[in-house]
């Protein structure tokens, strides 16, 4: 996985985390990357003040809240050792997401690795907070797993709109199928409301044109990258037009751009990235960096 120099792995109690561990090893134990495994214990300071001392310890409460924890670290562990992968484990307490990413930061990572559950949220379709604040907290990649995909890299996906966000994606997208003969295929989606366009028949065809040259500029580009390039335009809700996009052509991994960050509590992307996340059962890596390494 050239594209990456460090990577972290968050694992949860939940077995997603490790999903997504076993998964991108198959990935780095070729090359002998360190992966840093990290689990943290939601733990604060409110859940053990006031009359629960009386009847236990802060050490005795730290220490049944940390074991179930240090078991998945142990795992994984013992995962790495199986496949000779170097595994480095940490073991933190506080906010999920801000200690992810803070690790991350300071072990000079530059992908972070989370697994999905299949069902997330209400009603299984609203993405999981942590995995939300992470994305929205992180300066550097993310690279989602949902829970029983598999992760490859045949058929990769993607989507642009002319920002530089979609430009930066598109250039790692380029890379990843590059190293694995991937087929790339780009798409673009012409995003006009039917009454706009019913009044504003121009705005149609203007939007066409715009996503036509998109397409051709980045098609020239990924073709002197990449052993097969498909390019395509579709119209409506970009995340639906993705989404039907991924199952029709079969598409096994997404490269998405991520539109900057919004308030701390929330998650802090594009809603198209965000729904797309939600929604799809492959994997999908977030570009969250500007920077791109064109090794």
């Amino acid at each position: 996985f050239q594209l990456y120099e460090k990577m972290l792995v968050a694992c949860g109690l939940e077995p997603s985390g490790l999903h997504a561990f076993k998964e991108i090893i198959k990935y780095v134990k070729e090359d002998g990357k360190p992966i840093i495994v990290l689990s943290v214990v939601p733990f604060y300071e409110e859940f053990y003040e006031g009359d629960l001392y009386l009847f236990t310890s802060k050490e005795d409460i730290l220490g049944k809240f940390y074991k179930p924890f240090e078991e998945v670290l142990k795992k994984a562990k013992e995962i790495g050792d199986q496949e000779k992968i170097v595994v480095k484990t940490v073991l933190e307490e506080g906010d999920p997401f801000i200690k992810i990413v803070d690790t991350a930061l300071s072990e000079n990572c530059d992908l972070i690795i989370l697994g999905r559950k299949k069902e997330l949220g209400l009603m299984g379709r609203l993405l999981g907070v942590n995995i939300a604040r992470t994305i929205g907290h992180s300066p550097i990649d993310i690279f989602v797993i949902p829970e029983g995909s598999n992760l490859s890299f045949n058929k990769i996906l993607v989507p642009i709109d002319g920002s530089v966000y979609s430009e930066i994606a598109l250039k790692k997208a380029c890379k990843i199928a590059q190293t694995f003969s991937s087929e790339l295929f780009i798409l673009s989606v012409v995003d006009i409301p039917v009454e706009i366009s019913t009044e504003y028949p121009d705005l149609r065809e203007r939007g066409y044109s715009k996503a036509k040259n998109i397409l051709e500029g980045a098609q020239k580009f990924a073709e002197n990258l990449c052993k097969k390039v498909e390019t395509d335009i579709r119209e409506g809700d970009p995340a639906e037009e993705i989404l039907s996009f991924i199952k029709e052509k079969g598409i096994e991994t997404v490269v998405i751009g991520s539109h900057g960050k919004t308030g701390m509590k929330r998650l802090l992307m594009g809603s198209v990235a965000e729904k797309v996340l939600t929604f799809a059962s492959i994997p999908v890596l977030v570009s969250k960096s500007l920077e791109f390494r064109a090794i």
